[in-house]
């Protein structure tokens, strides 16, 4: 099931929440959710960093690094840093989302507009983001995204 949600998914999200994080695969982190995570989160941005020098995280292997407060799952949606978000690869990128989700048994997750931000995420959330989360993860599913407008 999927909830959209207005506000700061990581005010709003508890403790122990598993957050997605919209990143390219070559690991640069210059803008939004991406940026803020490198800033306030370093050790995860270098561990993001390493993963993608080492082909990790453009190999499709969804990436899920845990820190005190939140786990973090790298979510690609574009291939470079300056390039605009593909649909095709958010939808990859969600289905795996979803196969982690239920192989570790994680109930929700919080991601923001994936795709559509300022400058090179230029997806239409509403036109193309949305339905491809429809698809993925429908209404039958047990698992729960919660998606922020940030």
């Amino acid at each position: 099931m999927i909830l959209d949600i207005k506000g700061d998914l990581l005010k709003s999200a508890p403790k122990g929440s598993l957050i997605g994080i919209p990143v390219n695969t070559m690991g640069v982190a210059g803008r939004g959710l991406a940026k803020y995570m490198k800033l306030a989160w370093p050790e995860v941005y270098q561990q993001y960093c390493k993963d993608c020098r080492k082909g990790r995280i453009a190999s499709g292997v969804l990436r899920v690094y845990d820190t005190e407060k939140f786990s973090f799952a790298m979510l690609p949606t574009k291939y470079g840093w300056s390039s605009p978000s593909e649909v095709s690869l958010i939808k990859v990128t969600i289905a795996r989302l979803l196969q982690h989700m239920e192989k570790e048994f994680v109930a929700e997750c919080h991601i923001p507009w994936i795709g559509c931000g300022e400058k090179t995420g230029t997806l239409d959330y509403w036109v193309d983001v949305r339905p491809v989360l429809n698809e993925v993860f429908g209404e039958d599913v047990e698992q729960l995204l919660r998606v922020y407008e940030w």
